[in-house]
């Protein structure tokens, strides 16, 4: 029997369907408990459940032609069917520059199948069809791309709709879904890299001396590649312990009649460093003491040559940032002298006029080569919930290197990745490191000599399947500014692997004690494009069910059978996306439902997985027989279990015996009770199998009397034994049969009332009476 289901609605639900079957055979009516059914679950999906994502690692590149992103899709099919003609486009984004395939474009998918993915260097448009997505899988696209000129831009890039059951791209059951939008943003090269400290002076709480004295003048920073940075004075001054910007220390000085002729000085190295700043604070509370005009300038050892002059210098009566620009003014070979001076003051004997953090900031040039980085995994693929350890290596070895300062390196981990517990974090490298437990960002900042190189290493834990593709953000450094070529990010794929499934059911529940059933294992592999290996799992049956020793290579691997309960099957492999059926028989020895759960389905690549549940249904065979006796007027009907008919005519008597049991019944035999002359051996039947049965007439029987006679059979068997009875009835008619018992009249001004009361001298159901009642008017007056 076919079954046409139409599902009109659920998508993302499951539905059971069972099968209805009944019939009327024999005597009674057969619903779905009377067989062996089964149900079927139908998984209800949407074209709309399958989603694109997209992103670029890195996210930013250098607008050079060279340097590369790599774009990567991913379709997850989280639904339970397979998904197939997958197809969509997607159009680069355009402008200057434009947004191309990088040569080598390196494209690749993994568990898409086999798709067609072929992008041409150059181009500005992708085109992926004939994808097939296995359930519970996702689809890995990936291709490198590159910014086509130089050019500062933003790419803002969202593939068109996701197609399935199409052949081409475009084509098939629109999904209506589009990607995320993802950002590229490329920028042109730089010569320097701005906002770069070379030195600054605090004058923190513990200084003891202003800078011309007592060795005062040493920086509380200096950058690596900053040989010299010195300051110094020919003021009288004092450390002022009472105003500060971020404390209560500062330089206090005096006289400032004379421009140039009182100064501080700091003397700094500027060779590789452009478009030098020196920023600082003043404050000059004392009115007329202090001076009136500031001077900030350079002096090359002849000349003194302003380069910011500020006539407010009396208004500071609190700390005020002021900034002076050296551009184009700095030694490219050596150190600049910078000095600070001032006029005006109307004494040379006092002044108040205070200087606190002191800071020289500028461009790196870029004859520092900058840092490196890669990054690995130690073990892939691992099973989830488990470790790897991830190593960043950080290199300072480019032609030409010098000491760096402040080498940082940030990786964001993807979903489904975290720093594990314990972290097994470790260094070769000169600063500690101490990431979180469950972070997913890891931070890292070091110094490195010349030459050198260090590692960087922690566990990494998978909390879920998949691939997962890491890439950090560019190295960089004070001196060199951000790495921003291929050799300065790391990139590392990590496979966590999904545990292997496995269901299991009988064929046939219930059954008989004593009888035997399929019962089928399907152990599956989840995972996109790893083989499970090492897979077992062992099944200890319950009580009242046994197996028979036996084995067999199934799965790839041996499957063992030991009487009476276990079973067992070890070295298995089952390729990805892919799963193994097996069956064994098995023997019902004692009645009641069994419930058999297996130990937990294992592999050695991929971890320990669920268990598998079923149940079957253990019965005692019960012998059942079940009798339908019908009469008529003749030997072909038409029957039913009661008649009238007049006296001396012919009655023919109809037995049907079924098998309403559920084993087969032997020896079946018909005896009638109430006619034990009657001639019933046509009905005896040698063999009666489950829900079967047959059919006899017996007569002619001549009807005698006018009474109601009910008429009682007998049916039987034997092997096993059991007996049901089936009775009909019969009446002859007679006309005579109809008697009046009462008739009562009562005639009044107000109503006339007539009562009879009818009855059957034969006891059969009387139908079809008429009668006619005469009334006779009296006349009155």
């Amino acid at each position: 029997m076919i079954y046409n289901v139409t599902i009109v609605g659920g998508a993302g639900t499951s539905s059971s369907l069972s099968t209805l079957i009944y019939d009327f055979s024999g005597s009674s009516y057969h619903y779905n408990s009377d067989f062996s059914t089964s149900t079927r679950i139908a998984n209800i999906v949407s074209a709309t459940d399958l989603k694109i994502a997209k992103s670029f690692v890195p996210s930013s590149i250098l607008a050079d032609g060279v340097t590369t992103s790599t774009l990567k899709l991913t379709i997850p099919n989280t639904m339970t069917v397979t998904m197939s003609g997958v197809n969509f486009t997607d159009n680069l984004p355009t402008g200057t520059p434009n947004l191309v395939v990088a040569n080598p474009p390196n494209a690749s998918t993994v568990g898409c199948g086999s798709p067609t993915f072929a992008p041409s260097a150059g181009s500005g448009s992708l085109s992926f069809s004939s994808g097939t997505l296995a359930p519970n899988s996702t689809c890995i696209i990936k291709v490198d791309v590159k910014a086509s000129a130089l050019g500062n831009a933003t790419f803002n890039n969202t593939t068109g709709h996701l197609f399935i059951n199409g052949t081409t791209p475009g084509t098939g059951t629109d999904t209506g879904n589009t990607s995320n939008t993802a950002t590229l943003v490329a920028s042109n090269p730089v010569a320097c890299t701005p906002g770069q400290t070379l030195a600054y002076w605090t004058v923190p709480t513990t200084t003891v001396a202003p800078p011309d004295n007592n060795g005062g003048g040493a920086p509380t920073f200096r950058a690596s590649n900053v040989a010299t940075a010195t300051a110094s004075s020919n003021l009288t001054q004092s450390i002022n312990n009472t105003y500060g910007v971020t404390d209560t220390y500062s330089w206090n000085g005096y006289p400032f009649q004379t421009k140039n002729t009182t100064y501080y000085q700091f003397v700094v190295d500027t060779r590789h460093y452009s478009n030098v700043s020196m920023q600082f604070y003043v404050r000059n509370p004392g009115g007329g003491n202090g001076a009136d005009t500031l001077y900030m300038g350079y002096f090359d050892g002849i000349t003194f040559t302003p380069v910011l002059t500020d006539t407010n210098a009396r208004t500071y009566s609190s700390f005020t940032p002021l900034t002076a620009y050296f551009t184009g003014t700095t030694s490219l070979s050596g150190a600049t002298t910078f000095r600070i001076t001032g006029s005006g003051s109307a004494s040379n004997q006092n002044g108040n006029l205070m200087i606190d953090n002191i800071k020289f900031v500028g461009c790196t040039t870029g004859t520092y080569p900058p840092p490196t980085l890669s990054k690995a995994f130690g073990t892939s693929p691992i099973p989830v919930n488990s470790t790897s350890t991830l190593t960043f290596t950080l290199g300072n070895t480019q032609t030409g290197n010098e000491a760096l300062t402040n080498v940082r390196i940030t990786d964001t981990l993807p979903a489904g990745l975290e720093v594990a517990n314990p972290t097994g974090a470790s260094t070769t490298c000169s600063s500690a490191f101490n990431p979180a437990a469950s972070a997913t960002t890891i931070t890292y900042n070091t110094n490195m000599l010349a030459g050198t190189t260090c590692t960087v290493s922690v566990n990494v834990k998978a909390t879920r399947a998949g691939q997962f593709d890491n890439a950090t953000e560019f190295i960089s450094a004070n001196e060199s500014g951000a790495n921003k070529t291929s050799t300065g990010y790391g990139t590392a794929s990590l496979v966590a692997i999904a545990p292997p499934s496995i269901t299991k059911s009988f064929a046939a529940s219930p059954i008989f004690v004593g009888n035997t059933t399929t019962l089928t294992f399907t152990v599956s592999n989840p995972n996109a494009s790893t083989t499970l290996t090492g897979v077992q799992f062992s099944d200890s049956l319950p009580s009242g069910v046994t197996v028979a020793t036996s084995s067999s290579s199934q799965c790839s691997g041996t499957l063992n059978t030991t009487n009476p309960s276990t079973i067992a099957l070890s070295g298995g492999s089952i390729a990805a996306n892919n799963s193994c059926t097996f069956a064994v028989t098995v023997t019902g020895t004692s009645a009641g439902l069994k419930n058999n759960v297996t130990g937990n389905v294992t592999s050695t690549n991929g971890g320990t997985g669920n268990t598998a549940s079923a149940t079957l249904d253990v019965r005692t065979q019960t012998p059942n027989v079940s009798l339908l006796k019908q009469v008529g007027p003749t030997a072909s009907g038409p029957w039913t279990t009661f008649i009238t008919t007049t006296p001396s005519n012919n009655i023919y008597f109809r037995f049907t015996m079924e098998n309403t049991g559920d084993t087969t019944l032997n020896n079946l035999a018909v005896n009638d009770i109430s006619n034990p002359t009657l001639d019933v051996s046509g009905c005896n039947t040698p063999s009666l199998n489950m829900y079967t049965y047959t059919t006899c007439i017996a007569g002619p029987v001549v009807v005698t009397t006018t009474s109601m006679v009910t008429n009682t059979a007998y049916a039987s068997a034997s092997n096993p034994a059991t007996s049901v009875t089936s009775s009909v009835s019969y009446a002859g008619s007679d006309p005579t049969a109809v008697k009046l018992s009462q008739f009562n009249a009562r005639d009044t001004e107000s109503e006339n009332v007539l009562t009879l009361i009818i009855g059957s001298t034969t006891g059969v159901i009387l139908s079809g009476l008429a009668f006619v009642i005469l009334r006779k008017r009296r006349m009155v007056g």
